[in-house]
């Protein structure tokens, strides 16, 4: 089983009616810029700050790891059916697989929570939305669930095990008493319809009528019927989702200036590009996010450039240990393809750019620390015309590089940092282009070394965009690890 993840964590509003201290889980795009060590930073500050532990709550909404063709698959039609066809974004969540990489017990409906969920929970940072779904006594089957954006709103849907159980937690938390609109019962955020339940996420009480429209949806008014939300129905990793791109964007409230920007990017790069497809998993100290952009179709969108592989091997033989280590593989037809399309559109920086990179023929790599500058790597070229390409790094890096053959090689210092470079090169295995980063994660006793990285990995003429986590080998897995540090 291929070990991709596709995501898109989009964002659901900060705020709940559980006491004014409700879900927060704000943006969580697609992260980690190729500025190099801001990776691990920017997961940290956008990921964990919008509280682990509720997104976990939400049933849907963190996740990374290699997909294991062991884990359990799900189903997950019927509550799919309940979900609008112009939803803008859906996401599933395989709940006993991601409690359990949570370190959490499950035995039918009963949930108990782990350690790391429990202090948290409990702590300052804890949410009564937290508390009540992870009660291991709300009455919540623990299968599936579902996450959607629909009509400007998000909401969580998901199955009953016990319906009176439910109701009971969340009259408990809010203080008052569910009230009855046709078959729908409705108390605050929450709605129960038989033995299904939703939840609103974000400002104010959830809309009774609407919740049985959801209910009362044929399949072709579904998310069943859209391409790609059929994709969701069999939920085989921890979890999974599509997003209309357009949608999203309406969504993230982004300025049209930089929608029309996103726009004309995508285009650049993909045909027909419509949607994005998601997947997520856990396993003990791995992980991985993924997103592949699909056509109007359904289908993965099929990239206009070619794409090829780092050449693993050669980035490993940098050898010693840094903090950031970049590498790509770029070939010859690639830089004839981009130069022509440069061209046809005039005179730029950009073409004198790839004038300077016309030798390049192959992979590339540098691994640098982070202090003091100090790096090492190289770059493969046709082995001719490479001046350009030399004065290029003298001027950029101050220095001038060494040629071996067909490859340009570079040194400053003696690098010396947390990320040992055999590793983050094995962590692009598979790839185009990536960014692989060290460094301490959270604070404390929960503090443990985190090694996250960037990349871009072409597939059959597609390309799929990855974020890869791995922590050291330890008694706790990855997700408890996030939890604990949050």
């Amino acid at each position: 089983m291929p070990t991709v993840v596709r995501i898109h964590l989009h964002p659901l509003n900060n705020n709940s009616n559980f006491k004014k201290t409700g879900i927060r889980a704000n943006r969580v795009p697609i992260l980690i810029s190729n500025a190099a060590y801001r990776g691990i930073n920017i997961i940290q500050n956008k990921i964990m700050k919008t509280k682990v532990l509720s997104l976990l709550a939400m049933m849907a909404l963190i996740a990374a790891s290699f997909a294991s063709c062991s884990k359990e698959t799900a189903d997950a039609e019927q509550l799919l059916a309940t979900v609008p066809s112009d939803a803008s974004v859906v996401m599933v969540a395989n709940l006993n697989s991601l409690l359990q990489e949570a370190g959490c017990k499950v035995d039918g409906e009963k949930i108990t929570p782990s350690e790391a969920i429990t202090k948290a929970i409990s702590g300052a940072n804890g949410d009564q939305l937290s508390r009540t779904l992870l009660n291991g006594e709300a009455g919540i089957d623990p299968e599936v669930a579902v996450v959607f954006a629909e009509g400007g709103y998000s909401y969580l849907a998901g199955t009953l095990a016990s319906a009176d159980k439910f109701k009971s937690m969340i009259e408990k938390e809010t203080g008052a008493k569910f009230a009855k609109a046709g078959d729908v019962e409705y108390c605050g955020i929450a709605a129960v319809k038989g033995n299904r339940f939703w939840v609103k996420l974000g400002n104010g009480n959830i809309d009774p009528e609407r919740v049985a429209n959801f209910a009362a949806l044929s399949k072709n008014q579904s998310i069943l019927s859209v391409e790609g939300g059929k994709n969701l129905v069999t939920v085989e990793h921890d979890m999974e989702g599509w997003a209309d791109i357009a949608g999203l964007m309406n969504m993230s409230g982004i300025d049209f200036q930089t929608r029309a920007m996103v726009q004309v990017a995508l285009q650049s790069v993909f045909q027909d590009p419509n949607y994005i497809e998601f997947y997520a998993d856990f396993e003990k100290n791995k992980g991985v996010l993924s997103a592949t952009v699909l056509n109007g179709k359904g289908k993965a969108a099929k990239l206009l450039f070619p794409g090829d592989k780092i050449d693993v091997k050669a980035v490993a033989g940098i050898g010693g240990n840094a903090d950031i280590l970049m590498a790509g593989a770029v070939s010859q037809k690639l830089i004839k393809d981009l130069s022509k399309k440069v061209a046809d559109q005039g005179a730029s920086m950009v073409g004198i750019y790839l004038q300077a990179l016309s030798s390049l023929d192959g992979t590339f790599a540098v691994a640098t620390t982070k202090d003091n500058g100090y790096l090492s790597g190289f770059l493969t070229t046709t082995g001719e015309n490479t001046a350009s390409l030399s004065d290029m790094l003298a001027s950029a890096m101050g220095i001038t590089p060494v040629k071996e053959g067909k490859t340009l090689r570079f040194k400053k210092g003696t690098m010396s940092g947390t990320l040992d470079v055999a590793q983050g090169a094995e962590m692009m295995k598979g790839a185009m282009f990536g960014t692989v980063v060290s460094q301490p994660f959270g604070n404390g006793a929960a503090k443990f070394d985190l090694t996250g990285g960037f990349m871009l990995v072409p597939g059959d003429g597609t390309l799929s965009i990855q974020v890869r986590l791995q922590a050291p080998e330890g008694n706790k897995t990855l997700l408890e690890r996030l939890i604990e540090a949050n």
